[in-house]
């Protein structure tokens, strides 16, 4: 698990210092994973770290484009969709990340922070409404 993860974060702040977003790389990275082990706690974990790597370069380095906001809608969405799905009681194992990665994404443009804590508002109420049952 942590290899993958390395390899994501990497796509994002390499090592080298190069400086160039490897998003595919990263998003390979995360298939891979899912592939080898079949494991949707990961899964999850991994496309957490990409879309926290991804807020945390922005936050880091300003506003990037949009097509790097998209890349990371997308893989938030995918997470979302695992969340509301097959892995619904996997949500309080994310929670504390997910309220972090709401609140570092708050100011950010193009639509990434409202698409972001709109998605996760949904994720929310739906965890809150499967507690309650």
């Amino acid at each position: 698990m942590e290899n993958y993860r390395r390899k994501i974060v990497d796509q994002f702040f390499s090592p080298r210092g190069d400086g160039k977003l490897k998003l595919a790389e990263a998003r390979k990275a995360i298939r891979a994973y899912r592939r080898a082990t079949g494991n949707l706690a990961g899964t999850i974990d991994l496309m957490l770290t990409y879309v926290e790597s991804g807020t945390a370069f922005t936050r880091e380095f300003g506003d990037i484009n949009g097509s790097f906001y998209n890349s990371l809608e997308s893989v938030l969405n995918e997470m979302a969709q695992l969340l509301l799905g097959e892995g619904s009681g996997l949500y309080p194992r994310f929670r504390e990340r997910v309220q972090r990665l709401s609140t570092h994404a708050a100011h950010i443009g193009w639509g990434y922070g409202d698409a972001l804590r709109d998605r996760l508002k949904i994720l929310k109420a739906n965890w809150l409404a499967i507690g309650a049952c």
